[in-house]
């Protein structure tokens, strides 16, 4: 039975050196049944598309032929009646001329290029029986099909885009041998010739710089690299630590993916890693790779009798998943690159650490695809919903900032002469500091208020009467606005370890203490409310949170509590449920035994909103900042990691209404 092989397929490299490509297959014989859709051949494929949550995808968007999906594999079955409509045209070439009439190099390349045979035929060759392998000469077909087999259209399965542009380039002869030559010249075929992603579903044992450079190439110029982490046959690990494989550890710089491509193992319906599948530090992510059914090499007269078929199995199948849930993102958002549609397909990945407890985490990257939550993410990442606002972030000795409606990260300042302990940047527009960041500075024994624009010019520098010791420590400052909207107030913390208490100092722009307040123990986090000048802050001891308001020149604080907190963010204080109720609100995210919730809590009435909220990822600790939607009238929260990514904008009922694509950046936001 050809559905039922298990090989490995070696090539000789048409280079100086003999390198090894082996193409991907693992096939078994099991039964697959799911519910049936619209497209006939539907019940087959039902469990797959359920597991990675396509249909909620596919209510954003059922993709776009604007979108080219190069596969580099053994060419696939261009006239095939569920793949001819979303088969690529050079818009640029007239077929059949002999002519190359867009000058890229290749004649009559009307549908892609076949660089084993160097011509313009793309379709896999049934026709050399003696060196050919059944399963080499479906792979391609297999894998348009799981691309973008087109949908609602009475034949066969549907693809995870119902409609695209495949680009076929063949690298892969039909007895599975390639060589990295042929696929690195392919690469950049695909790029030149306008492909937004590339799947590869092959892997080599030895590393080969060309390629790694044509590959790198693309992503530089935004396109998406996908490739399969291989398959083993259980005569080593499958430890691609320890046996590396290409061009799936490209991605590996030694700590990880440096996530420029991604590199896809597979798991079972049960999202098990497969058996057969390779992983380790080179793979960026997992997807479905067995009981897959797609289209097949048709082509009866010799043997090819089947247009759809299955089930097969191999890291082969779940590579283009990955790639045609980039294509679906690159529907949505035509103008993302790379660089913003790989962080999303992998913070959006759930979690398989339950399904694979004698794995680690490292073994599978950041999860299994759920295009759906991609999709979801991508669909608010509308560039017409702006969010107003500045971070700022330091090291000991410089200032940077992040512009969140730009997304641009920006120098600001440079102190060779102190170290930057913390910076401050004013919230409240209606002053004059909504122009100006406060540092707080260490000079020797002596600490200073710098004040600068934003920037980075000098407005003011003063002393504070202040003197740390090993036993007292000067966190943090925030600003408020003075009564005349001049360069306004500043508050210090301190915190002594021998008593146990913080102090809040309040000093004006002379340097001069106004006000002073002390509270048991240390704190969380704080943060100031100018409309009351109040200091909010908030505390966890022994699983209890309290956040408590406390009014600067007097006054009796007001204090929330709430048991069963297992550990919480960073605060951030706004109008973040405009009418819910009236005054500022303070906002976290907190872990009870039931999960993550984002906690809203309005101190002065003691209403407070609870909604349930997916965890942090692992490692990762939440940090919020207050931001401003255009054009809304109340804030939003963005909880943001230093790591960069898709970070959510959320609004006080937890809801998203916007995601920005950040950098990663090194200091602290204060």
């Amino acid at each position: 039975m050809r559905r039922t092989m298990s090989q490995y397929y070696q090539c000789i490299a048409k280079k100086a050196s003999i390198i090894v490509i082996l193409i991907l297959f693992l096939f078994g014989a099991f039964p697959a049944r799911a519910m049936v859709p619209s497209d006939p051949d539907y019940p087959q494929q039902a469990a797959l598309w359920q597991q990675i949550n396509a249909p909620a995808a596919w209510d954003r968007t059922i993709g776009s032929p604007r979108v080219v999906v190069a596969i580099i594999d053994s060419g696939a079955d261009t006239w095939h009646e569920d793949l001819e409509q979303n088969i690529w045209t050079n818009p640029k070439e007239i077929a059949g001329n002999d002519v190359d009439d867009d000058h890229n190099g290749y004649v009559d390349d009307v549908h892609g290029w076949n660089f084993v045979e160097n011509n313009n035929d793309v379709r896999t060759s049934v026709l050399t029986p003696d060196n050919s392998d059944a399963g080499s000469v479906d792979h391609g077909t297999l894998l348009a099909g799981l691309i973008g087999a087109a949908g609602n259209d009475g034949l066969d399965g549907v693809g995870l885009n119902w409609r695209v542009s495949i680009m076929p380039l063949r690298a892969i002869n039909n007895d599975g041998t390639g060589s990295y030559t042929d696929v690195a010249r392919a690469v950049d075929y695909a790029v030149n010739n306008g492909a937004s992603v590339i799947s590869m579903s092959f892997v080599g044992n030895v590393s080969d710089p060309v390629l790694r450079q044509s590959l790198l190439r693309a992503y530089k110029k935004g396109v998406v690299v996908v490739a399969a982490a291989g398959n083993h046959d259980g005569q080593t690990s499958g430890d691609l630590k320890t046996h590396p494989a290409f061009p799936a550890c490209f991605t590996d710089n030694g700590a990880g993916n440096s996530q420029w491509m991604l590199t896809v193992g597979s798991v079972d319906s049960h999202d098990q890693i497969s058996r057969f599948s390779n992983y380790g530090s080179c793979v960026s992510l997992v997807a479905p790779g067995e009981n897959i059914y797609s289209t097949e090499r048709y082509a009866p007269q010799f043997g090819y009798n089947n247009t759809f078929g299955g089930p097969w199995q191999g890291t082969s199948f779940a590579t283009p998943l990955v790639a045609g849930a980039a294509a679906l993102i690159k529907s949505l958002h035509p103008s993302f690159t790379a660089a913003q549609i790989i962080p999303l397909l992998l913070s959006s990945a759930d979690s398989i650490a339950a399904h694979n407890p004698t794995l680690s985490a490292v073994d599978w990257g950041a999860g299994r695809l759920n295009v759906g939550q991609a999709l979801t993410a991508a669909a608010v990442m509308d560039p017409t919903v702006p969010i107003d606002g500045v971070l700022y972030f330091h090291d000991a000795h410089s200032v940077s900032s992040i512009n969140l409606l730009s997304q641009s990260q920006h120098a600001v300042l440079s102190l060779s002469d102190a170290t930057i302990v913390a910076v401050a940047a004013d919230p409240w527009p209606s002053s004059d500091l909504s122009d100006a960041v406060a540092l707080l500075i260490q000079r020797g024994n002596y600490f200073y208020i710098h004040i600068i624009t934003t920037a980075g010019a000098l407005l003011k520098e003063f002393p504070l009467p202040v003197h740390p010791s090993a036993q007292v420590s000067i966190k943090k400052i925030r600003l408020l606005p003075d009564q005349s909207g001049g360069l306004g107030l500043s508050v210090l913390e301190q915190y002594d370890k021998r008593s146990d208490k913080t102090t809040f100092s309040e000093f004006d722009s002379t340097g001069t203490r106004i006000e002073q307040i002390s509270l048991a123990g240390s704190v969380l986090d704080w943060q100031v409310d100018a409309s009351s000048g109040s200091v909010i802050t908030a505390q966890l001891k022994n699983k209890k949170l309290t956040i408590e308001e406390i009014p600067l020149g007097g006054g009796v604080p007001v204090v929330f509590t709430r048991t069963n907190i297992l550990s919480a963010s960073p605060l951030a204080v706004g109008s973040f449920l405009g009418g819910f109720v009236d005054s500022v609100q303070a906002a976290l995210a907190v872990q009870t035994s039931a999960g993550w919730q984002q906690l809203i809590v309005d101190v002065q009435s003691g209403t407070f909103r609870t909604d349930q909220i997916a965890a942090p990822p692992k490692g990762m600790q939440w940090f919020l900042a207050t931001v401003q939607p255009a054009g809304s009238i109340t804030q939003a929260l963005l909880r943001f990691s230093p790591l960069g990514g898709a970070m959510p904008v959320v609004d006080g009922r937890a809801n998203t209404v916007a995601t920005l694509l950040l950098h990663a950046f090194k200091g602290t936001i204060d």
